[in-house]
């Protein structure tokens, strides 16, 4: 079998820009892949179809399951089948080792659904150029176009026209996810009745701060327009942010939706020293440091 990581992301800034006549959001937002990842295992089968089995943290792949694996894997195999005109011979099974947490905001499921185009598009020889992959990507979820990219880039639109930003910035991510997950759809559900409340902030701040690898300013310019959203479905999660804030003394995030939280260090030795504070705390699951890769 081929084994190959999924990476999860923070996001360093995010606002929502407006709602569209679709029911989307448009945002502006600045990704950062970390180091932190899921692991995928992949074996092509004689037998038709896509066969899924998952371990790890918890996460629904029962049958019927509306897994982001099985819907790349069907959308790459149904993108071959209408260039080509035949159907693809035999199938593939996929071993999933979930180390992201689900409805965290840290983008597991997309990541995963991007390394499975990846490589399901080697596996199989499909020979699919990238534009045809991002295609593919941007109908499975907002997210998944920007793991088929570089590490760092800023999202805007639904979250697909990226703009690569290259820096050298060698920070660390300090995780902590709750006992609780967030859905995408309800949070951003309550954007029009609370577009107003903006916590300000500015992207080209918290690019000019990224690309500069000047942490403090990084840490000041970070701003995330669903935390309140957030708060307002679940107040203890505002809670647990103003906790842990308290307990470093540096700025708390929100990672997309929600419901994962975390900060930023200089090295791993800060990072690890911060994680110390937060793994006490009985309400988090887990406390992960991680670097930006």
């Amino acid at each position: 079998m081929e084994t190959h990581p999924a990476h999860a992301k923070i996001n360093l800034f995010l606002r929502v820009l407006r709602r569209r006549e679709d029911g989307r959001h448009e945002i502006e937002t600045l990704f950062q892949r970390v180091g932190l990842a899921d692991r995928l295992h992949f074996e092509k089968t004689e037998e038709e179809g896509v066969h899924l089995e998952c371990r790890g943290l918890p996460l629904d792949c029962g049958a019927g399951a509306d897994n982001l694996v099985v819907r790349a894997c069907r959308a790459l195999f149904d993108r071959y089948r209408d260039r080509s005109g035949r159907p693809v011979s035999g199938g593939v099974r996929v071993i999933l080792e979930k180390r992201i947490p689900a409805r965290s905001g840290l983008g597991g499921g997309s990541s995963d659904a991007a390394t499975t185009l990846t490589v399901l598009n080697g596996l199989f020889g499909f020979g699919f150029e990238q534009e045809s992959l991002r295609e593919v990507a941007g109908g499975l979820g907002a997210d998944v176009p920007f793991f088929l990219g570089p590490p760092s880039a800023i999202g805007r639109g639904v979250g697909g026209a990226l703009e690569p930003v290259g820096h050298s910035a060698r920070f660390w991510a300090v995780l902590a996810a709750p006992d609780l997950g967030l859905s995408t759809a309800e949070v951003y559900s309550r954007w029009d009745s609370m577009a107003r409340e903006r916590e300000g902030g500015n992207l080209g701040s918290a690019v000019d701060a990224l690309q500069r690898a000047d942490l403090r300013a990084l840490l000041q310019a970070m701003c995330n327009e669903l935390e309140p959203l957030a708060f307002s479905i679940v107040p203890r999660l505002g809670r647990l942010r103003e906790d842990l804030e308290n307990r470093v003394g540096r700025p708390v995030r929100v990672s997309g939706s929600g419901s994962a939280l975390f900060t930023l260090a200089d090295s791993d030795k800060e990072a690890h020293a911060l994680a110390e504070l937060w793994e006490k705390i009985p309400s988090l699951l887990r406390v992960c440091v991680t670097p930006f890769v």
